[in-house]
């Protein structure tokens, strides 16, 4: 997908749908910003809503999974 988030194999899901929405954020907030394409902006915009959506989705998806991961103890005996 770019530089900083790799397409891979693994990504699914939410995960998978908050990629797709920064790709459009990021296709359409060039247009505005260097071709002053209002509707553009308007894209860009629904597609931060969208996002703020699916973060909140994944946080919880995040913080479910957590609670599901035990601690390991360290050979010292003290928590990694």
């Amino acid at each position: 997908m770019g530089k900083f988030i790799p397409a891979r194999d693994f990504v699914f899901g939410t995960e998978k749908e908050i990629r797709t929405q920064l790709k459009i954020y990021n296709d359409e907030i060039h247009l505005f910003e260097q071709k002053n394409i209002k509707r553009s902006g308007v894209k860009a915009r629904r597609a931060l809503g969208k996002l703020r959506i699916l973060m909140l989705q994944r946080r919880k998806e995040i913080l479910g999974r957590l609670g599901k991961i035990k601690h390991r103890r360290h050979e010292d005996g003290e928590f990694c």
